[in-house]
């Protein structure tokens, strides 16, 4: 299995102080796109509490960087 090198810091979206939320980039960071955008799906579907605000949000925010990498 292929895994990327770790960038030398994370990316500004990203708190380092946050301990989960850097564990989880820098997992993701190392997945095929294909079983990162699967993982991503399965773990908000799982979750019961997410507000439908943040995944609408979400959503817009996936659908630009779609379109910005289809271009």
């Amino acid at each position: 299995m292929f895994f990327k090198c770790k960038p030398a810091s994370p990316p500004a979206r990203i708190n380092p102080h946050i301990a989960p939320a850097y564990m989880l980039y820098d997992a993701a960071s190392a997945l095929p796109s294909e079983q990162l955008c699967n993982a991503i799906y399965t773990a908000i579907a799982d979750k019961p509490d997410v507000n439908p605000d943040h995944l609408e949000k979400l959503a817009n925010r996936l659908g630009r960087l779609a379109h910005e990498r289809n271009r």
